[in-house]
C-alpha cells in the first residue's frame, strides 16, 4: 500500500506495487528449492563427471524445480488478483471508468441493501478466477512433475 500511496492511484501503478512486493517471496521460494536440489546425489555425481554448471542447471536442476515454480506462480497469480482487487476496492488501484472487480465492489457497497447482486457478482468472479488458477497450477504440476512419473 505504501508503494501505491507514493506512486498514486492507477491500475498500472497498483500492478507495479504488487509485483515489487511479490518479488522477495518468489525469489526466496526458488532459491530454497534450488539449494535443496543442489545437494542431491545425482547432482554431485554429475559434477564429478565433469559437467559444466550450465549443463547441470539446464539438464538436472531446472526440470526438477519446474513443477514447484509453476505451482507457486499460479498461486502468486491468485495473490496478485486478490491484491489488485483489494487496492482497487480501497481506491488505490483502478479508477473509474475502468472495469475492475475491486472497483465494482467498492461502487456497489452503497447499494448492498437494495441490490446485493451488484457486489455478489464481482465477488463470485474473483473467487472463481482464483480457484481456477489454483486448480490449473495443480493440474500443471501433476503433468510436469518428474517425481510423479
Amino acid at each position: 500500500m505504501l508503494i501505491v500511496a507514493v506512486l498514486g492511484p492507477g491500475l498500472w501503478k497498483a500492478c507495479v506495487a504488487v509485483a515489487i512486493s511479490s518479488l522477495p517471496r518468489i525469489t526466496r521460494i526458488i532459491r530454497g528449492v534450488v539449494l535443496s536440489t543442489i545437494h542431491n546425489d545425482y547432482i554431485e555425481s554429475t559434477k564429478a563427471l565433469g559437467s559444466s554448471n550450465y549443463r547441470i542447471m539446464v539438464n538436472h536442476i531446472l526440470p526438477n524445480i519446474s513443477s514447484t515454480i509453476i505451482v507457486y506462480s499460479t498461486l502468486e497469480i491468485a495473490h496478485v488478483i486478490l491484491a489488485t482487487a483489494g487496492l482497487s476496492f480501497l481506491g488505490l488501484g483502478a479508477q473509474p471508468p475502468t472495469a475492475e472487480w475491486g472497483l465494482m465492489l467498492n461502487e456497489a457497497k452503497g447499494y448492498l441493501m437494495v441490490s446485493p447482486h451488484m457486489s455478489l457478482i464481482p465477488g463470485i468472479f474473483i473467487m472463481i478466477t482464483v480457484l481456477a488458477t489454483n486448480l490449473f497450477g495443480d493440474g500443471l504440476r501433476d503433468v510436469l512433475d518428474p517425481k510423479l512419473k
